[in-house]
């Protein structure tokens, strides 16, 4: 039994290590968008498009929150 939930939790570690890079490349992104909107003197948030994420993420919606909270942060340190 230790031996399978050794192997399940290697699993576990090898999507986490995925989902990090993924997350580092999205926040570069929000990074890059970020400086647009400072350029065009945009606002940050922008409440539709936060609201269509969280719509089509909504079996996640707590993590998107925290996700879209990290990216505004970002683009306000600009």
């Amino acid at each position: 039994m230790s031996n399978e939930i050794e192997k399940l939790r290697n699993k576990i570690d090898e999507i986490d290590s995925k989902i990090n890079d993924l997350l580092d490349e999205r926040m570069n992104i929000c990074r890059k968008i970020g400086y647009i909107k400072k350029k065009h003197n945009l606002q940050i948030r922008d409440d539709s498009r936060e609201k269509e994420i969280l719509d089509r993420h909504y079996k996640y919606k707590d993590i998107f929150i925290e996700i879209l909270r990290k990216c505004r942060h970002i683009q306000e340190s600009i």
